[in-house]
């Protein structure tokens, strides 16, 4: 009778020990199940940091990534966005420290833009501060 009832305990403990496992295999961090920062990160981004100026309201009317890397920027993992974009200014902007007035309606081409993101437990932190 000692014997069955401690092959039961056993037997709960096995099976116990392998839902654990797959359980704790299961569980991964958003940055451990995302990819690279997308097309639409790198668009956000790049509006977000525009706007956070207070001068610039624009839209991204065209954005294509020419060449992008990962690498560890101090110890984290980072990802370099390379890109060009066309920029639609929203209203009229003056000038401001080195930049030129734009109109609304105005696009302006941005052959050499780079963003940085640097991986968080939660995803990817942009330059803009947010996390995608």
């Amino acid at each position: 009778m000692m014997k069955n009832g401690l092959r039961g305990w056993v037997c709960i403990v096995i099976a116990s020990a392998g839902l654990l496992s797959v359980g704790c295999a299961s569980l991964r961090t958003r940055a451990e199940s995302v990819g690279k920062p997308s097309e639409r990160d790198v668009r956000a981004v790049l509006e977000n940091i525009m706007a956070q100026t207070g001068t610039y309201q624009v839209k991204t009317v065209t954005i294509d990534r020419v060449n992008s890397e990962s690498s560890y920027l101090m110890g984290h993992e980072a990802y370099n966005a390379a890109f060009t974009a066309d920029l639609e200014y929203l209203k009229d902007t003056p000038a401001s420290a080195g930049e030129a007035a734009h109109k609304k309606g105005e696009v302006q081409h941005i052959e050499d833009g780079e963003l940085l993101f640097t991986k968080t437990k939660k995803g990817w932190r942009g330059q803009d501060g947010e996390i995608y």
